[in-house]
């Protein structure tokens, strides 16, 4: 039989050529056998967090499940998670968001040939909690409120039990105003009765106890249940009503987004002892912005939330080394939407801190210079007794006199556009807050970055006021200028829309100026003004760091659900 194809093959040139596929289907075949055999076997070390709910971005921990995904999928309780489904794949870190059908059970990673280890992962709403009674000398418990209702931005007393002595990582939940979600998909796992936590913005505690609290009711709480949570756990809730707010807020159209921040150093000179510290921004928790977390980061930092930054450490660094850290990192944000009644506001309580601390200049917003008091005295509507017309006659001043221009030069001085009649969006936002506050109205920028209809993230910066009993009041005079940036906003963006609301359609990562201060006394630090953060420390190296190069670049995203 042999001898007879050997025969045809020598004597038939159509032989030899139709042998070719075949023997080309041979070797793709034994190389894919041979590269099966030869694959690593995937590992599963950890699953963050191991019990989770529908649209929330899980991690899974561990190795060989390759560079990228290609073939190989995941599997919870043997059904495979659709493709839909996942966020990153990389050989040591998956990342997938929880999809609306699954069951509790074993999780694992598998590929054609290949299956992993299993851990265990569960259901959030199937973990049973651990009953909330006055009796257990642990938990949480609100006896009374010093008042059954409470405006915004007043003090809440909350009298009770197991508070804790320091509030640590403790706080209080209030009822968020309920968001319409007609935009978001079924599958976000959103809650129906959401909840925000005060934070310290804002003046957020003025007194914690072990039987006592005073906090202080925040920007978008609404009429509805109140908690003390602590690590201990949560208590049982007590009803709040909110009264005397001029109008509504709203919140729509919530996205998931997952972004990724990096730092390049390069070109190192050091001699013995070389340090470095980075402080990488962190983006801020808002009413709107939530649910702020890091799901990977290389290197670990040093402190993962040092005064609104991800803190990292290099020791005894050495000629030609190099640094390379990436983070990424998963939040919400929702636009914002807002319905004053103008004649229902009300005049500031001049003797509370919000307004003390916000209507005063700072290294960030020149209020009440001579420029700012000049030009605050050309805008007769300025002189209104009501603060949402003060601060409209601002904005509209603002559009009307200063011309946008793209101007990027870090080292101008904002009031030069007072003058010059040009600007670009750091300085209308500037310029905005301080005549705002120089009014008597407080207010604050904001800087992160915008995300356009290309997916793309410029820097960007807004700005916001208060308004007694609601809260914050967003406004973004770049939006309304016109720059070119396109948005997926549903509605008209124009310079009316942009005063009082604003779109999800960005990342914030500064509310304010944030005071710092170098790591020791003798550090050189670097600072990058007119960036995504209100930040003086970006970078701070000692003395035996004698020269390097820092690339930082604008936070990417790498997901937007």
């Amino acid at each position: 039989m042999l001898e007879k194809l050997k025969t045809l093959l020598l004597s038939s040139g159509l032989a030899r050529i139709l042998c070719i596929p075949v023997l080309f289907v041979i070797f793709i075949s034994a190389a894919t056998i041979i590269s099966n055999l030869t694959a690593e076997t995937p590992e599963l070390v950890r699953i963050n967090p191991p019990v989770s709910e529908k649209g929330e971005v899980v991690a899974i921990e561990g190795k060989g499940f390759g560079n990228e995904q290609g073939d190989k999928w995941i599997e919870i309780s043997g059904v495979r998670v659709s493709s839909s489904s996942y966020v990153s794949w990389s050989d040591n870190l998956i990342l997938f968001i929880i999809p609306e059908n699954y069951e509790d059970g074993l999780i694992r990673v598998c590929s054609r040939n290949k299956q992993s280890n299993m851990l265990v992962f569960a259901r959030k709403e199937n973990i049973p909690e651990e009953a909330q009674t006055i009796n257990t000398g642990n938990i949480p418990v609100i006896q009374s409120l010093d008042a059954s209702q409470k405006e915004i931005g007043k003090i809440l007393v909350i009298s009770g039990l197991n508070f804790g002595i320091t509030r640590g990582n403790s706080g209080v939940l209030f009822t968020k105003t309920q968001e319409n979600y007609s935009g978001a998909a079924p599958d976000k796992g959103i809650p129906s009765t959401p909840l925000i936590m005060q934070e310290e913005a804002d003046f957020g505690y003025d007194f914690w106890s072990d039987q006592e609290i005073r906090v202080r009711v925040p920007d978008g709480a609404s009429s509805g249940p109140v908690y003390v949570k602590t690590d201990r756990g949560m208590s049982a809730p007590v009803d709040l009503k909110i009264s005397g707010m001029p109008g509504t807020k709203r919140f729509e159209n919530q996205r998931v987004y997952v972004i990724s921040e990096n730092v390049d150093i390069t070109g190192i000179t050091a001699g013995s002892g070389g340090r470095l510290f980075l402080r990488i921004p962190f983006p801020v928790t808002t009413t709107s912005q939530q649910n702020v977390k890091i799901r990977e980061s290389s290197p670990p930092p040093y402190m993962e939330n040092y005064r609104g930054t991800i803190l990292h450490q290099f020791e005894n660094l050495k000629p030609d080394d190099s640094i390379n850290i990436r983070h990424t990192i998963v939040l919400t944000n929702s636009d914002t939407l807002t319905n004053i009644n103008v004649q229902r506001i009300k005049q500031y309580d001049t003797d509370s801190p919000v307004y003390g601390f916000y209507t005063e200049a700072d290294e960030l917003v020149p209020a009440h210079t001579d420029e700012i008091k000049e030009t605050l005295g050309q805008i007769p509507q300025a002189a209104s007794s009501n603060p949402y017309r003060k601060a409209e006659a601002i904005y509209d001043w603002i559009l009307e006199n200063i011309k946008y221009t793209d101007v990027n030069d870090k080292n101008k001085n904002p009031l030069v556009s007072l003058t010059s009649g040009e600007g670009d969006v750091y300085d209308m936002t500037i310029i905005f807050c301080a005549l705002a506050r120089t009014a008597g109205i407080p207010a604050l920028p904001s800087a992160g970055v915008i995300i356009d209809m290309r997916q793309e993230t410029i820097p960007h910066w807004w700005a916001e006021f208060y308004i007694e009993n609601f809260g914050w009041v967003p406004v973004d005079l770049g939006m309304a200028a016109g720059i070119p940036y396109e948005t997926d906003h549903n509605g008209v963006e124009s310079k009316e829309w942009y005063f009082g609301n604003i779109d999800g359609n960005r990342i914030a990562f500064s509310r304010g100026w944030t005071h710092q201060t170098p790591m020791t006394t003798d550090g050189k630090t670097v600072r990058s003004p007119r960036s995504f953060a209100f930040q003086r420390i970006w970078e701070e190296s000692n003395e035996n760091l004698t020269g390097y190069t820092s690339f930082w670049a604008v936070p990417k995203l790498i997901g937007v659900y």
